[in-house]
C-alpha cells in the first residue's frame, strides 16, 4: 500500500518513527513499554482473575461453543464445501458468530446519482477483486464443465463441477469500519446484488463484537505515552482532521459513512436556495 492510499483509507495524522537505542540482532524479542498505570491495572486485573476463575468459567460457558471463522473454515468446510444458501441456512444454519463475506471489484454506483433501488454487478465486470464486505447468499447454481485432459500423447475430454453464487452485499455494520478502503463503502440507498461469484470468492468472517475481545470482563486500557510525547500543535483540535469529518457526529471517521456528510452538505445547500 502507498502513501496515497493510506491517506485515503486512514487519514492523514501525525506519524511516529521508533528508533532503536541499542543495535537489535536477529531473532532479539522486542517489548513495548504500555506505562506504569497500564501495568498497575494489568496486575490487578490478573489478580481478580485468579481470584474469581470459577466465577469467570461459569459466565463464559455459553461461548464454550464458539469457534472463530477462521478455525471453522479449517476445521469444519473444505475448499470444495459448497456454502449455504440463506434458504438453507434457516434449518442448517452457521454457528452464530460467524457469516459469510464475498470479494468484489469496487463500489459500481455512480456517487452522482440520486436514484434508489437495486442494482446488480458480475463478478466478472471487475478485473481486481480486492473489496470484502459480508454478503447473504441468495442463490447457488451448481453445473459441470468439460474439460480437455492430458496424459502423455493421449487427450481425452474430461469435466468438472463448478459453482457459481448470488449475493446481496451489506455494508450496514461497517460503515465506521477503518480498515475498510473508501471505495469499497456502498451506497446506504442502493441493494446492491452480485452474481457470478466464484467459490473462491467467497469466506467466512467473524460477526461485528462476536470475538474474545468483545467479552464482558475483558481487559481493556488504553496504551500510555510518556508526557510531552506528543507536539502540543497535534493536540489541539481540529488541527488536522480526516476526509469528510463533521462536527455533528464527532471524531468517528467520517470518510467510511460512505458520501452521508455530503447528501447533508447537499440538502442544506437546497435548503439554502429555496
Amino acid at each position: 500500500m502507498d502513501p496515497k492510499q493510506v491517506a485515503a483509507t486512514h487519514g492523514k495524522g501525525l506519524m511516529i518513527d521508533l528508533i532503536a537505542s541499542n543495535d537489535i540482532n536477529e531473532g532479539d524479542e522486542i517489548f513495548l513499554d504500555y506505562g506504569l498505570n497500564w501495568r498497575m491495572k494489568w496486575k490487578r486485573y490478573v489478580d481478580q482473575w485468579q481470584e474469581n476463575q470459577s466465577a469467570y468459567r461459569e459466565s463464559f460457558t455459553e461461548d464454550a461453543a464458539f469457534m472463530s471463522a477462521r478455525d471453522y473454515t479449517v476445521l469444519k468446510h473444505g475448499p470444495d464445501i459448497p456454502f449455504r444458501t440463506a434458504g438453507r441456512q434457516r434449518f442448517d444454519p452457521y454457528p452464530p458468530n460467524v457469516q459469510t463475506a464475498c470479494f468484489f471489484g469496487i463500489d459500481w454506483v455512480d456517487d452522482e446519482e440520486v436514484d434508489e433501488g437495486i442494482t446488480y454487478a458480475s463478478w466478472n465486470d471487475h478485473e481486481n477483486h480486492d473489496c470484502l464486505l459480508p454478503c447473504v447468499i441468495m442463490e447457488r447454481e451448481e453445473f459441470t464443465v468439460s474439460i480437455d485432459e492430458s496424459h502423455g500423447e493421449n487427450q481425452s475430454q474430461g469435466s468438472t463441477k463448478k459453482v457459481l453464487y448470488t449475493a446481496k452485499l451489506s455494508d450496514v455494520a461497517h460503515q465506521l469500519h477503518e480498515n475498510i478502503s473508501y471505495d469499497c463503502h456502498l451506497l446506504p440507498y442502493y441493494e446492491y446484488i452480485y452474481t457470478d461469484i466464484p467459490q473462491e470468492g467467497i469466506r467466512f468472517v467473524n460477526k461485528p463484537y462476536s470475538t474474545d475481545a468483545f467479552l464482558e470482563g475483558a481487559f481493556r486500557e488504553p496504551m500510555g505515552v510518556p508526557e510531552g510525547f506528543y507536539p502540543d500543535a497535534w493536540l489541539k483540535k481540529n488541527v488536522r482532521r480526516r476526509k469528510g469529518e463533521s462536527d455533528l457526529e464527532g471524531d468517528l471517521g467520517e470518510e467510511f459513512r460512505r458520501r452521508e456528510v455530503k447528501d447533508m452538505k447537499d440538502n442544506f445547500k437546497a435548503k439554502q436556495s429555496s
